[in-house]
């Protein structure tokens, strides 16, 4: 009896290795990282600046709330205030019409001019007292106007800038998703880079402002710092064997194309 036949077993291909890049496409696809995370910090200044302006817009509602809280509150002190001195005006009308009938029971000339005396003293302090009141009515009528005018504005801009502090939530909120798609990229193009090279990356950005790779300049100049270069370094920028640093700022160069 025949065996059956076994199906022959395909033969699998080795795993491809990723080839090495050369130095000038490795600083080519950095210049493109760069431009990927100059537009990540773009977008990160815009988030901040949007959460800044929103949470500004809301903190001038709660202060404006608070002003008028503060001013209803400063307008009860004035009218008790207003309550305390009517109070003294009636007790001053009290001692007044007092002395004035003990004149008709004193016995001696003396007592008769220290009441006198005392109720000019009480006139005054009386008339201080009405003035007193007279100014702060003036006060109380001025803070109501005041305060209707800052109620009436607080109305009037409330809804604008409630609805400016959700426009900005919204624009805050779009950002954050484009902040997170540009990450997803930036990661895609991040990983071709071996992990020295990698880390030398994210070391130079880090301290320069976020510029590790930096063009030659007309001039032959260095487009971070503005060093001027020696033709010995142009030479092996243009070779591109391996990475030339500036000497000062110790960014990477390239020749722009």
């Amino acid at each position: 009896m025949e065996e059956p036949a076994v199906a022959p077993v395909p033969e699998q291909n080795p795993p491809q290795e990723t080839p090495e890049l050369s130095v000038k496409e490795t600083i080519k696809r950095m210049t493109g990282l760069q431009e990927k995370d100059r537009g990540l910090d773009r977008i990160k200044a815009q988030i901040a600046q949007a959460q800044t302006s929103a949470d500004a817009i809301r903190r001038s509602i709660i202060e404006e709330q608070q002003a008028i809280e503060s001013a209803k509150e400063q307008r009860k002190k004035l009218l008790l205030h207003h309550k305390t001195l009517e109070g003294d005006v009636a007790k001053i009308d009290g001692d007044i019409n007092k002395h004035s009938g003990e004149l008709r029971l004193v016995k001696t000339n003396e007592a008769y001019r220290a009441l006198l005396t005392a109720i000019e003293n009480l006139k005054k302090k009386k008339d201080d007292a009405e003035t007193k009141i007279l100014e702060l009515m003036d006060e109380l009528d001025l803070q109501q106007k005041r305060a209707k005018e800052a109620a009436a504005a607080m109305e009037t801009h409330k809804k604008e800038k409630e609805d400016r502090a959700a426009q900005l939530d919204s624009e805050k909120g779009k950002l954050e998703s484009l902040l997170e798609q540009a990450i997803q990229e930036r990661a895609g193009l991040f990983a071709v880079f071996p992990p020295d090279v990698a880390s030398r990356y994210e070391r130079l950005r880090a301290k320069r402002e976020g510029v590790a790779v930096a063009p030659v300049l007309e001039g032959a100049s260095c487009g971070g710092c503005r060093m001027h270069l020696t033709p010995q370094m142009i030479n092996e920028v243009i070779k591109a064997h391996e990475f030339v640093q500036c000497e000062r700022c110790q960014r990477i160069l390239y020749l722009p194309p």
